[in-house]
């Protein structure tokens, strides 16, 4: 197969389970000196550990990429061998959310049984992200596509240059 046009991925789009697991941290620190029981103490450091160990194998294991080829789209689990193939007819919509938070962009799928989300961090930006929209717009003229917020620049340059008045 050859080099993907583009490639993008969910890497941080658990940022926030992973925040919430190491503010967990303090309290491992604290529990010793906290006059508790010492089995107790052991007990609860032992499942915050756990806790923390599972989260971050989770966090990993949800890791993606999703390349775009002139033929389709793949979508390869980092951890492992699994592999989804997704024709650009099967592409529905493509969202793109910017805040003061950064960026992401969502990709919505619809397969034979149901539609899903895939949410990634935008490979590209500006009028990268316009090329970007265009490939998508050859391969299916079909694909919905959204921007946020609507007042951004990139709203009203894909609004003037890629697609009129559609969004």
């Amino acid at each position: 197969m050859s080099d993907p046009l583009y490639k993008v991925t969910n890497g941080g789009q658990n940022g926030d389970l992973l925040v919430l697991l190491f503010l967990l941290v303090p309290v491992v620190i604290y529990l010793p000196f906290s006059g508790l029981d010492i089995l107790c103490v052991s007990l609860v450091i032992m499942a915050l550990i756990g806790l923390m160990v599972f989260g971050v194998r989770k966090i990993r294991s949800s890791a993606f990429e999703l390349s775009f080829y002139s033929d389709g789209v793949e979508r390869k689990f980092k951890r492992g061998s699994i592999k989804q193939r997704f024709s650009y007819d099967q592409l529905m919509e493509v969202h793109y959310f910017q805040s003061s938070r950064g960026s992401r962009s969502v990709f919505v799928f619809q397969d034979e049984q149901s539609q899903f989300k895939l949410e990634v961090n935008p490979g590209v930006s500006g009028y990268d992200y316009l090329d970007f929209l265009r490939f998508i717009k050859d391969k299916n003229p079909e694909v919905r596509t959204f921007i946020e917020p609507k007042g951004s620049e990139l709203y009203l340059q894909v609004r003037k240059e890629v697609f009129g008045d559609e969004i």
